[in-house]
C-alpha cells in the first residue's frame, strides 16, 4: 500500500463569490499542483498533494487571493496522509 502525504488548507476572510476557487485552479495548474479546492460554509478548503516542490510558492499565491474584491483573514495548514492521490487540481 502507498501512503500519500497531503496538506489540507482552510481559507477564512472575503473569499466566496469573489473568483476565488477559480483563481485557485489557475494558480494550481500553473505550478503543476493536483488536489481540490471547494467553498464549504464560510470559508474555502484546499487539498493538495504535499510532495508537491512547488508548494511553498502556491501558499504565497492563495494568501495573495485572485483580487482586491478578495481577502484572506486567516489559513491554516494541516498535513495528513491517505491511500488516495490527486490527478488534477478539480474545483469542487
Amino acid at each position: 500500500m502507498i501512503i500519500i502525504e497531503y496538506i489540507h488548507i482552510t481559507v477564512h476572510g472575503r473569499v466566496q463569490g469573489v473568483g476565488f476557487r477559480q483563481y485557485t485552479k489557475k494558480q494550481a495548474d500553473r505550478l503543476g499542483i493536483k488536489g481540490t479546492v471547494e467553498n464549504v460554509s464560510d470559508y474555502v478548503e484546499i487539498y493538495t498533494d504535499r510532495n508537491c516542490h512547488r508548494i511553498d510558492e502556491f501558499l504565497t499565491s492563495v494568501k495573495k487571493g485572485p483580487s482586491p474584491f478578495s481577502k484572506v483573514n486567516d489559513i491554516k495548514i494541516e498535513h495528513g496522509e491517505t491511500n488516495d492521490y490527486f490527478t488534477s487540481f478539480d474545483i469542487i
